[in-house]
């Protein structure tokens, strides 16, 4: 999957493309990506707690376990990023769902 993904779209055709008001745009004057990676960062349309469609700049890629190198076993952290990814694609999927 890695560099299957560019963007060489401007902010204010992303804009219109996607119907998101000039003041939800949190891109600012983003420069062309004309290859996107995973740990990389890439503009998305979501909607923010107004329900609003806004552009943000966002990491993304995979999230690998993390485990103690003392006990070998799972960090404490990885069930806080559970809950949290959990959450959060919650949240993605009731927003995809209202487009």
């Amino acid at each position: 999957m890695c560099n299957l993904y560019s963007n060489t779209m401007p902010p204010a055709a992303m804009r219109q493309l996607f119907a998101v008001d000039a003041k939800y745009d949190q891109l600012g004057n983003a420069e062309p990506l004309p290859a996107i990676f995973p740990k990389g960062t890439a503009p998305i349309v979501a909607l923010d707690d107004d329900r609003k469609r806004a552009l943000w700049n966002t990491h993304w890629g995979f999230v690998l376990p993390q485990v103690s190198k003392k006990t070998g076993k799972p960090s404490k952290m990885d069930a806080y990023y559970d809950r949290k990814r959990a959450e959060r694609e919650a949240r993605t999927a009731r927003q995809i769902s209202d487009i």
